[in-house]
């Protein structure tokens, strides 16, 4: 609980927050979306590419809800100095 009060604490502070849906795919109980997270940080726009699998009850509520996104790339490689070393490392590879 308290760690989801950090992540909504700290989404509050971005700026121009925005969610881009692209793909949907269902099947039985379960879709798959694919999503970008656009907001304003550090005065630079910033866009999060990721995807959400999500689980539906038989009353049609959301059961589960699991997203799926690089962390090195949508926050670490743009930290100053980390990020030149991980963007060397995914080119290696």
């Amino acid at each position: 609980r308290e760690e989801l009060y950090k992540l909504f604490k700290a989404m509050l502070k971005l700026k121009d927050l925005g969610f881009d849906i692209h793909d949907r795919i269902q099947q039985g109980d379960k879709a798959f979306i694919t999503w970008d997270f656009r907001f304003k940080a550090l005065g630079k726009q910033q866009c999060i590419h990721g995807g959400s699998l999500l689980t539906f009850a038989e009353d049609g509520r959301v059961k589960s809800h699991v997203d799926y996104w690089d962390a090195a790339e949508g926050v670490y490689e743009k930290i100053p100095g980390l990020g030149s070393i991980l963007r060397l490392i995914k080119k290696a590879f």
